[in-house]
């Protein structure tokens, strides 16, 4: 039994690139469900250790909503996109670790 007040949380994705060492951390969301304090909490201590975080925000069956996380654990940068290029970013992100 956890003491009050603590609370656990779940990773839904993970990316790990073992010859680069980059990390990237996915959270995934339905509609516009918010960010608990926790949880920002954590992703600011995941970014400030090197580990990259993003927050995708499910907007039906074709489009998403990607945020990334900061130091602070804030989201920036939220854009609107298709699934599609949702996985490219990600593909992309994998492909510079390897340059």
């Amino acid at each position: 039994m956890l003491p009050e007040h603590i609370g656990l949380m779940d990773i839904d994705g993970c990316l790990s690139q073992y010859s680069s060492g980059r990390v990237l951390m996915l959270e995934l969301k339905p509609g516009s469900a918010p960010i608990s304090t926790g949880a920002r909490l954590t992703f600011a201590l995941f970014v400030r250790a090197g580990i990259d975080v993003w927050v995708v925000w499910e907007r039906g069956k074709a489009r998403v909503k990607l945020g990334v996380c900061n130091k602070d654990g804030k989201v920036v940068n939220i854009r609107e996109m298709t699934r599609r290029r949702c996985a490219q970013r990600i593909a992309e992100w994998w492909q510079k670790g390897l340059k």
